[in-house]
């Protein structure tokens, strides 16, 4: 401008561009994806006070009548209400979850944040002219906008907003990354609270671009080494990471290949998978990892012994998720036809489980100190000897009923609780854990008007106690047990190469069903009970394969599409390429179709 003084100003430099390769972003972008109105309004000594009815990740966008130039009006934003009627803010420790804007004076004009986010189910406006009314403001979700893949539903409406619950708790927490938590002061992308939850978030939306962005994460704060630090990318926590949770290097390319068959991932992650195995197989003493590398054990966990928030033992979680690490890693050599690898890693698998068992495993089946955790984690990973399953599983179940049928996991053993119940033969006990009314668990906090997912099992006595969400990620991954279990969608291997349908139409429900969109097409599952008794109705989209697991007791009559069924292979309907039969059931070999089976 004619006239300025530039005179100290300094030259222009050349300098270097950043390195590494330009890569186009693939990941979805974070946008408003669903828009809230309020349900209740009450005016407050500080201003009103909305409610929009759901505990949401977002902004709001405001409209302002009737402001003067220069006049500011304020937007404080909170997940609960204080025993006063205004908002509850102690749990937000150091974010002010507040928004100003300044009016320029217009007789209307809109405010509505563009860089930034909150979590909240309630806002007070402090400063606004005139009556606030429902009209003049909506909350806006706003997330990284991936869209729906998977649908569940079933006859119990409190299931039904657990679902819901677990739904808004995913997508809640997914801004560009897998977050703990959206309203706090923390965001951070925690390899624990991902990994819990990476297959409930696949069942229930697209992730697959956010998760493969999440994986570069990865890659960016991998050491030579080949530890990773807790949260990525790295913000907070321990570096090198607690394997309970960093094991997200090794699961999460392996989720992805479950739910979308999808080799490239898994190749382009295989080296990384590799030298974190081979990072935390150099620390082993005797096959087991010391506890000095620990740092949360079974986290939240309700049941004895403890350390804080940490149930213990720490390096019993430590040792079976360092198998489990191993064992994945064998199994994605397999897949990708790396046979020397599959071949060594089995191996080494083979000698920490063994070093485990003889560690942990008493001759009575007792896994260490006997809780539900002790049990269920190993049971699930697949590390009890074959000739002590049924006796563990046994005081697995017993410990479950002294402990009134309840959970009392944390973290790292409720997923595998709930999933090892099921697969040896108890989903009614399961389900009872599921859908108890009193604390801990999910009933218990969407009857408490939960409307997301609890950082704790007991959020409502932990106000004030420097860590406490009402909106976490973890225990969302209870949907996936929904899908897998209740409507029986399993992707246990690469869905592409065949996947299972084994629905458990628990006693308490009249009907199940869910449908998940893959790029084949929709696999779907649906049961319900008939006067006569149960009705399966399956899909299997092209180019695909499944084996379809009917629920039936000797005796009963099977039809197939309407036509009974004698029980002979030879005559089977098209599409249905071989049977047998199964604990429980009959097993179907089914392509690409639609099937309905009744059992009676």
């Amino acid at each position: 401008a004619p006239g300025f003084d530039d005179t100290d100003w300094a030259p222009a430099v050349e300098v270097s561009g950043p390195g590494g390769a330009l890569r186009p972003e693939r990941i979805e972008p974070m946008a408003p994806i669903e828009t809230f109105d309020p349900v209740d309004i009450h005016d407050h000594e500080d201003g009103p006070v909305i409610d929009f009815g759901q505990n949401l990740t977002g902004w709001i966008e405001l409209d302002v009548v009737g402001a003067d130039a220069g006049e500011a009006i304020t937007l404080r934003h909170a997940e609960a209400l204080a025993d006063d009627g205004g908002l509850l803010t102690v749990d937000l420790r150091g974010a002010d979850a507040t928004d100003t804007y300044v009016a320029r004076g217009d007789d209307t004009e809109t405010y509505e944040p563009r860089f930034t986010y909150h979590g909240f189910r309630y806002a007070q406006i402090e400063g606004y002219p005139g009556d606030l009314t429902a009209d003049d403001l909506t909350a806006k979700a706003v997330t990284t906008a991936m869209e729906r893949r998977g649908e569940f539903d079933c006859s119990d409406d409190d299931l039904q907003q657990v679902q819901h619950n677990a739904v808004w708790g995913l997508r809640g927490n997914t801004h560009s990354i897998p977050e703990d938590c959206p309203q706090r002061d923390e965001r951070f992308g925690w390899t624990g609270d991902a990994h819990i939850t990476s297959r409930a978030l696949q069942y229930n939306f697209d992730a697959a671009r956010f998760h493969e962005k999440w994986l570069k994460d990865h890659d960016d704060v991998q050491s030579s080494h080949g530890y990773v630090s807790d949260t990525i990318p790295r913000g907070f926590g321990r570096t090198p990471g607690d394997p309970t949770w960093t094991i997200t290097r090794v699961l999460l390319p392996w989720h992805l290949y479950q739910h979308h068959g999808d080799r490239s991932a898994l190749a382009a992650s295989y080296d990384g998978m590799r030298r974190y195995v081979d990072f935390w197989n150099s620390l082993t003493e005797d096959g087991i990892l010391p506890g000095e590398y620990g740092t949360y054990g079974d986290w939240l966990a309700f049941e004895e012994p403890r350390d804080g928030r940490r149930g213990l033992p720490v390096e019993l979680f430590m040792t079976a998720y360092h198998y489990r690490a191993i064992d994945i890693l064998a199994r994605a050599a397999d897949a990708l036809g790396r046979e020397t690898d599959a071949e060594r890693y089995r191996d080494r698998a083979e000698t920490v489980a063994t070093a485990f068992n003889d560690q942990y495993l008493d001759d009575d089946g007792t896994y260490g100190p006997g809780t539900q955790s002790a049990y269920a984690v190993p049971l699930f990973f697949g590390m009890v000897p074959e000739d002590r399953v049924d006796q563990v599983v046994a005081n697995l179940v017993e410990k479950v009923r002294s402990d009134g049928e309840r959970l009392m996991t944390g973290f790292l053993g409720t997923r595998p609780l709930l999933l090892t119940l099921a697969e040896h033969g108890h989903a009614e006990l399961a389900y009872e854990i599921v859908t108890q009314p009193e604390k801990p668990g999910w009933v218990y906090m969407a009857q408490q008007g939960a409307t997301t997912m609890w950082e704790r099992w007991d959020s409502d006595d932990q106000v004030g106690s420097g860590m406490n969400s009402l909106n976490h990620s973890p225990f969302t991954f209870v949907s996936e047990w929904f899908y897998e279990v209740l409507a029986g969608i399993r992707f246990d291997e690469a869905y592409d190469e065949g996947f299972e349908i084994r629905p458990e139409p628990v006693a308490d429900l009249d009907w199940a069903e869910a449908t998940v969109e893959t790029r084949h097409g929709e696999v779907a599952s649906r049961w319900e009970r008939t006067e006569d008794g149960l009705e399966l109705a399956v899909t299997v989209p092209w180019n695909t394969s499944a084996t379809v697991r009917v629920p039936a007791a000797e005796g009963d009559d099977i039809a197939i599409n309407g036509d009974a069924w004698n029980g002979d292979a030879f005559s089977l309907p098209d599409g249905i390429e071989g049977t047998q039969s199964v604990a429980d059931g009959v097993a179907f070999d089914v392509t690409a179709g639609c099937y309905r089976f009744a059992v009676e």
